[in-house]
């Protein structure tokens, strides 16, 4: 976890070498408002293969159509990959995304120290923009599993 080891994406990248999928799970800081305080959102990604060694100068994209995003808190709901592209995961130095397209903004992103991150619609995984409370939003803990 981003806590116990460290909050970036290369730290991330290390934990996940060598595994053959992994799921990154995002836990959502709570907005200020005592409504939104109470809905504690938690959502990520299944990442079916193995990630890159290092995150490169360029854009690559990795990853397959069995990769997902996912919420799992305040509700259970699945963005499946729409196999409209191939953009299912890219790791570079400006952090980390899921889905998207190479000049727009992805379904998921998280900037390089993991702390915060993105939710837009995309044509990888459809309308993600209600994973997260927000547009924008603020990661209180970021895991790999």
């Amino acid at each position: 976890s981003s806590d116990r080891h460290g909050g970036s994406a290369t730290a991330l990248l290390r934990a996940a070498r060598d595994e053959p999928c992994s799921v990154v799970l995002v836990t959502e800081r709570p907005r200020a408002s005592s409504a939104a305080a109470a809905e504690r959102r938690a959502f990520g990604a299944f990442v079916a293969t193995a990630w890159p060694r290092a995150a490169g100068e360029g854009r690559r994209w990795f990853g397959d159509a069995r990769c997902c995003l996912f919420g799992i808190a305040p509700r259970v709901v699945v963005h499946a990959a729409t196999r409209a592209d191939e953009h299912y995961c890219l790791v570079s130095r400006q952090g980390i995304g899921f889905g998207g397209d190479v000049d727009g903004g992805h379904a998921l992103s998280l900037s390089p120290d993991l702390s915060v991150g993105r939710c837009l619609p995309s044509r990888t995984y459809g309308d993600t923009s209600r994973l997260a409370s927000g547009v924008d939003f603020v990661a209180e803990r970021v895991q790999l599993w």
